[in-house]
């Protein structure tokens, strides 16, 4: 089940991620993986990190899916969506980083989804 969350909530995220990035001022952390190999792009970030990440696509969901199918999240969209993945323990800029990753290296994205099945603790307490 959480393997579809997070491949479902991975593929959502790509506008999201776009929108997010456009607002974040240090976009360089995000174009430096996207110019590593895959191989190096899927070790270059620590486990805490991709579990992070994977919070943050949980906790960005309810945002996410008040998005109209191919539009940008407006400004106080982008403001929440900020601020979910910063409550979930990583930056904008590493989820940035690592969204773009996934794109180009699909096993960053089963280390994510083997982490995610390892670790009960990946969906935010309320």
């Amino acid at each position: 089940m959480r393997k579809m969350i997070v491949a479902a909530a991975s593929a959502a995220l790509m506008t999201a991620t776009v929108a997010v990035a456009q607002d974040a001022p240090q976009q360089d952390a995000a174009q430096d993986v996207t110019q590593q190999a895959p191989a190096e792009a899927a070790t270059s970030f620590s486990d805490e990190e991709l579990l992070g990440y994977a919070r943050a696509v949980e906790a960005i969901q309810p945002v996410v899916a008040q998005l109209e199918p191919g539009t940008a999240p407006n400004e106080e969209q982008t403001q929440e969506l900020a601020q979910r993945v910063e409550a979930s323990g990583i930056s904008v800029q590493q989820f940035n980083a690592i969204a773009q990753a996934l794109q180009s290296d699909p096993a960053l994205g089963q280390r994510i989804v083997t982490l995610v099945h390892g670790d009960g603790e990946t969906t935010p307490q309320s």
